[in-house]
């Protein structure tokens, strides 16, 4: 009976546009745990700190929040060290978030799986598990491989640091590839170092082609300037270390 309520509920609403209190409140609480689930995901792959948004800090707030606009697609976010793109980045993600679990409550669709609808990892961690793909842990990078694929948004962070095999490479690749080739329902979010300029020799042009394509939605943002760790380091470290 309870489920049958929650339709009768759910069809008043398509009829109306009035959604009873008591929905609302549910389906709030609803999407804010299934935004702590992702928080949590964050945490376990790139840390504490990325969570903390201090929007007076961004360096380019009016492009970051564009972002949390986009549908679909690649975003780029590059620059040198420190200066908050994986913090922008985690930003953007909960926003784009936000706005597709809104969308699918308002469609009457229950939330999906967190862990795999948005997928979190740093560049290292990942292209360490795609080098193992032909070793002993070959299933689990194979499993890996796919949710990357399959995501609704994927977020890799710290492109340029992440070693591992020319095998590697290729699986990433291929990721892209598919992702490219479905982005009209995917969206890809990466951070990097490099400069845009840096991408077309980078491991010997491997991943040029996977960085054409993110530029192409033209959603790359710069963030320029001395790293905004400078000053915390000055004030808390000892004397020697500095």
């Amino acid at each position: 009976m309870e489920q049958l309520g929650e339709i009768m509920k759910r069809m008043a609403e398509k009829v109306t546009g009035e959604v009873p209190e008591e929905l609302v409140e549910n389906m709030r609480y609803l999407k804010n745990q299934w935004l702590n689930s992702l928080r949590y995901q964050v945490r376990q792959a790139l840390g504490e700190n990325c969570l903390t948004w201090n929007p007076s800090l961004c360096r380019d707030l009016v492009s970051v929040e564009e972002m949390g606009e986009a549908t679909g697609g690649s975003i780029l976010l590059c620059g040198p060290v420190g200066t908050g793109k994986t913090t922008s980045a985690v930003h953007i993600l909960l926003t784009l978030a936000d706005r597709y679990a809104s969308a699918l409550q308002r469609g009457g669709s229950d939330l999906p799986d967190p862990d795999g609808y948005v997928v979190v990892l740093s560049a290292p961690y990942l292209f360490r598990k795609l080098s193992q793909m032909f070793g002993n842990a070959g299933e689990q990078a194979d499993e890996l491989m796919e949710r990357c694929q399959r995501a609704r948004i994927l977020f890799v962070d710290d492109i340029g640091s992440e070693g591992g095999t020319e095998e590697a490479c290729a699986a990433f690749d291929e990721i892209m590839n598919q992702r490219y080739g479905n982005k009209r329902n995917r969206t890809t979010i990466v951070t990097s170092n490099l400069m845009p300029d840096e991408w077309q020799g980078y491991r010997n042009g491997r991943l040029a082609r996977a960085a054409d394509r993110w530029r192409e939605d033209r959603r790359c943002i710069v963030l320029k300037g001395e790293s905004m760790r400078q000053d915390n380091r000055e004030a808390a470290w000892p004397e020697e270390f500095k």
